[in-house]
């Protein structure tokens, strides 16, 4: 009877231990790194480079407003239909960053007041044989002081990445780079778009 119960205690412990050691051997799966959309100075100039040469005439001039925004809780990221998708997307960006990040830039200043009143924001990406690179689009509702209610759209295009070095890394500093300036030019293509609403009005 004894002998029975040691034997017993043994197999238990045994299958403790090889529960123990599969939980070390599997541990949970860590969730895959995302790339999160922030405004920098290092965005911004790869955004204005990538303009034409008469957008970036244009922000030189300077835009002749200034932008505020009503949108206090972060827009999500929606996904382009016709686009492969990665776990790495963002899923969501702070529109009230940006807007703080651009009124500090020389390219806005003016009388006119414009406030983005509601943001949509589209996640895509273009794939060429030996690269890729993100595409973004905002659509926007914004009110005017001189110029009353409008919508307006912007796309951007990041630089070129390579498929072979960053396809399958997530959120690889390449690959978020050139999210960050395709994010930023689309946002500039937009404001581009507001002060030829503006200058009209």
């Amino acid at each position: 009877m004894k002998l029975t119960a040691i034997i017993l205690a043994v197999g238990a412990f045994g299958l403790a231990g090889c529960a123990t050691n599969a939980a070390r051997t599997n541990p949970a799966e860590a969730p895959p790194a995302r790339i999160v959309l922030k405004p920098s100075d290092d965005a911004f100039a790869g955004a204005v480079k990538s303009l034409t040469a008469e957008e970036q005439a244009t922000l030189k001039k300077g835009l002749g407003f200034t932008v505020d925004t009503l949108i206090v809780t972060p827009t999500t990221v929606d996904s382009m239909p016709w686009s492969r998708k990665r776990p790495d997307t963002p899923v969501r960006v702070s529109i009230a960053d940006f807007v703080r990040f651009l009124d500090l830039q020389p390219p806005l200043a003016g009388s006119a007041r414009v406030n983005i009143a509601t943001a949509r924001v589209s996640a895509g990406l273009n794939y060429g044989g030996a690269t890729f690179d993100p595409v973004f689009r905002i659509q926007m509702e914004v009110e005017s002081t001189n110029a009353g209610v409008i919508n307006i759209s912007g796309f951007g295009v990041g630089p070129y990445v390579s498929r072979e070095t960053d396809e399958l890394s997530n959120a690889s500093p390449k690959l978020t780079q050139s999210a960050q300036i395709a994010f930023m030019k689309a946002f500039l293509k937009a404001l581009l778009k507001i002060n030829e609403a503006v200058q009209q009005g």
